[in-house]
């Protein structure tokens, strides 16, 4: 069975904003449904991934990186920049959009607007 890296985009709208919506046990076959958030570095690219693997594996070394990748300190302490504040972006949109789920579903309990409007405005 071909196993496919789990998309990090829409490829319809762009938005980073996906669930898993079933799981599948390769050993039992058991199949499980629901909404699964997925893992916060599948948000990376192959390379930036690839990277990170890297500088885990080397305990976090600078030096070690530079040497398993044959980069410089500048570019291996820019490639760690860019991965850090992917991340954090990552995590800031999650925030706004359940800040954004919170507004909508408190100005329904306050009668500001209607369950349709609510659901539209959830879509």
């Amino acid at each position: 069975m071909i196993k496919y890296k789990i998309p990090n985009q829409c490829p319809v709208c762009n938005s980073n904003d996906n669930v898993i919506k079933e799981l599948e046990c390769n050993n039992c076959g058991s199949i499980i449904s629901g909404n699964f958030k997925s893992c916060e570095f599948c948000s990376l690219d192959e390379d930036e991934y690839n990277f990170i693997i890297v500088f885990i594996k080397s305990h976090g070394s600078i030096k070690e990186v530079e040497k398993k990748l044959g980069i410089s300190y500048p570019t291996v302490k820019n490639k760690l920049g860019k991965i850090i504040k992917k991340l954090e972006n990552k995590e800031s949109q999650e925030e706004k959009i359940r800040k954004m789920k919170k507004k909508i579903l408190d100005d329904l309990d306050n009668g500001i607007i209607s369950p349709k409007e609510a659901i539209d405005l959830l879509k």
